[in-house]
């Protein structure tokens, strides 16, 4: 598409990846925003906050080996980023969960995991994206300007397709996600947000959880959390597949044998008639074998 420079002048876009080294996917990250925002001659400065524990903690266990022969692929982005910053990050071993944030989860027990647990995974979660936060202030303050738009993606996130930036939109929100597998709060796989925003969403999930309580009964996960705080305060959020195709790899990353499923099954059958998708058209994508079976486009 034609470039859309803010004034001719190119757009500053942060980028920050969070989860676990171990379940990185690369490829469509770099084939589908980075470069795609780099030839429209955006400056793009990303920063992958991973933990590289060999025992990383998982909120849907994969089968991970050991060793990640991969440990480098932080560095295919170099050519396409101004800045690229790798953080061994180390995520808390024992959070303290508060109380009332593992009461509402209980609503939505999950059998044979530990609420406690889960609630601790969530917290670390929520350390990272806190961590972007200041990674992106800091690069602020070292560069002397601030970013435009902000892109806060997993790990083993994945982009089906370019997305629009805030920028293009006519209407412009001050945050998109994906309205598929939002579990009835806000798709936490990508979020795209203006910078004002960002003064929003990355301190909020701590925030939240410790201080203001949570806020909602219906809060009995980390999608029902996010939707909850930045609605209260008053952020314009979009939720949109056709804006941001983001979907999530589910299995080993590491080994490659993570492949894509699509939990919600009829939001993305909706959702891939609406984009012109097709699963036999693009079967180089990592499927998993029971969705090329289900073919969404029937």
């Amino acid at each position: 598409g034609a470039s859309v420079l803010k004034d001719n002048k190119p757009l500053r876009i942060f980028m920050c990846i969070t989860g676990q080294s171990a379940r990185l996917e690369t490829g469509s990250k770099l084939n589908k925003f980075v470069k795609v925002n780099y030839e429209k001659g955006h400056v793009i400065d990303l920063v992958a906050i991973l933990d590289h524990t060999e025992t990383p903690h998982f909120v849907n266990n994969l089968h991970v080996g050991e060793e990640d022969p991969k440990a480098n692929r932080i560095s295919s982005f170099e050519p396409y980023t101004n800045v690229l910053k790798d953080i061994k990050f180390h995520q808390p071993d024992a959070p303290e969960v508060p109380e009332r944030y593992r009461d509402q989860l209980m609503r939505d027990h999950k059998p044979g995991v530990d609420p406690n647990e889960r609630a601790q995974n969530h917290i670390r979660q929520f350390t990272a994206i806190q961590r972007c936060y200041d990674e992106m202030r800091e690069l602020e303050f070292q560069n002397g300007a601030r970013y435009d738009e902000i892109l806060r993606i997993r790990d083993d996130a994945y982009i089906l397709a370019p997305f629009t930036l805030i920028s293009e939109m006519d209407d412009k929100p001050d945050i998109l996600a994906n309205h598929c597998d939002n579990w009835k709060g806000l798709n936490d796989k990508a979020v795209l947000m203006t910078r004002s925003a960002a003064d929003v969403y990355f301190p909020g999930f701590l925030k939240e959880v410790y201080l203001n309580g949570p806020r909602d009964t219906f809060i009995n996960n980390p999608e029902t959390l996010t939707y909850s705080f930045l609605t209260h305060e008053g952020m314009n959020l979009k939720q949109s597949g056709m804006d941001m195709p983001v979907t999530c790899l589910r299995g080993s990353v590491s080994d490659s044998t993570g492949c894509l499923h699509m939990r919600t099954m009829n939001c993305w059958h909706d959702l891939f008639k609406e984009m012109n998708f097709s699963v036999e058209k693009d079967a180089s994508l990592p499927w998993c074998e029971e969705d090329i079976e289900i073919n969404y486009n029937e």
